[in-house]
């Protein structure tokens, strides 16, 4: 039984729902909200069914299968803070586009780039969680910010590939040139073609099979 609920919490339940109702003996289930996904998870336990959690921390789940998601953060974070350097400053504004508040995975993030930035030189400027990793809302916000910092921005913390893709965007229509280095994470395409255009800095790229993998094994086992 396969769904996807298509960023959608309460469409993730019915689907969870429903998996349960034709029988399904195990769940692996990638939480479009992680608190959420706590109520899916008691139950598939209350009929007996174990749950892997996947790619993102659930509250009583069996099983967890990730990435080290806050060596990930300070990945982001320690090549931000190189590539600005490299690029002769020492000093100036650091804004951060973290990811959804609702995504265990984003606190994550947000804590590794954290202890990567705090102690940088660089101060951060402003900073926001950005709603279901929504690249529009992230592209709005930066719009906010930039009359603000502008001049003084020398990066720009994007959690992922779509949230960076929306502060380019943002940049570009505020007349920021040349664009400060901007981080992501996904290895998206249209990531990749950013970075090779050189509006981007750089992406994480993260594996699907051996994720995917480790889950199924986790799955078959329960």
């Amino acid at each position: 039984i396969y769904s996807n609920a298509d960023q959608d919490p309460a469409k993730q339940q019915q689907q969870a729902e429903a998996a349960l109702t034709q029988g399904a003996n195990v769940l692996v289930l990638d939480p479009v909200d992680g608190k959420a996904a706590a109520g899916v998870v008691a139950s598939a336990k209350s009929q007996g069914v174990p749950v892997v959690a996947y790619d993102r921390f659930i509250a009583g789940a069996d099983y967890y299968v990730s990435f080290d998601n806050e060596t990930v953060g300070k990945i982001q974070a320690q090549t931000l803070v190189d590539t600005i350097k490299a690029g002769g400053k020492t000093s100036g504004d650091i804004v951060m586009i973290n990811g959804s508040p609702t995504d265990p995975n984003a606190a994550s993030f947000k804590k590794g780039a954290h202890s990567v930035l705090d102690s940088s030189g660089f101060k951060i400027a402003a900073e926001y969680d950005t709603p279901v990793w929504s690249p529009d809302k992230a592209e709005a916000w930066m719009e906010g910010q930039i009359s603000a910092v502008k001049g003084n921005l020398v990066g720009v913390y994007a959690a992922n590939d779509g949230t960076g893709g929306g502060a380019i965007a943002a940049l570009k229509a505020g007349g920021v040139n040349p664009l400060p280095p901007v981080t992501g994470q996904d290895s998206e395409l249209a990531a990749i073609q950013r970075i090779l255009a050189g509006d981007q800095a750089m992406t994480i790229y993260k594996p699907v099979p051996p994720e995917a993998e480790a889950a199924a094994k986790a799955a078959l086992a329960l």
